[in-house]
């Protein structure tokens, strides 16, 4: 049971860095449209993937745009039962310009 959970948990990690590091090559506007101003937690645009034959969900979440324009977003997987509940989270910055920093 303990390395199922173990292995589900790396299942997620694996699917949401494959995810992440597409995600992250997003244009700047187009992260800004898809994010938009959000109201809570319903608004926040999920993805399904499929990784592993398995399905997964994926939320974006708009954590914070700074004055200088830099927007903050964290990526959440679910999809598998982990060890306590844990899932992995990957977060990052945009900038204007479209570099990414973490």
């Amino acid at each position: 049971m303990l390395s199922r959970l173990q292995n589900n948990y790396r299942i997620l990690s694996d699917a949401l860095e494959s995810f992440a590091r597409e995600f992250e090559r997003r244009d700047y506007t187009a992260l800004e449209q898809l994010l938009g101003p959000s109201s809570g937690p319903q608004d926040e645009p999920v993805f399904e993937k499929t990784f592993e034959e398995k399905r997964m969900l994926i939320s974006v979440d708009l954590i914070d745009k700074y004055e200088n324009g830099d927007i903050h977003i964290v990526l959440n997987i679910d999809g598998l039962p982990t060890l306590l509940g844990i899932k992995p989270s990957w977060q990052f910055y945009k900038r204007r310009d479209g570099s990414t920093y973490y």
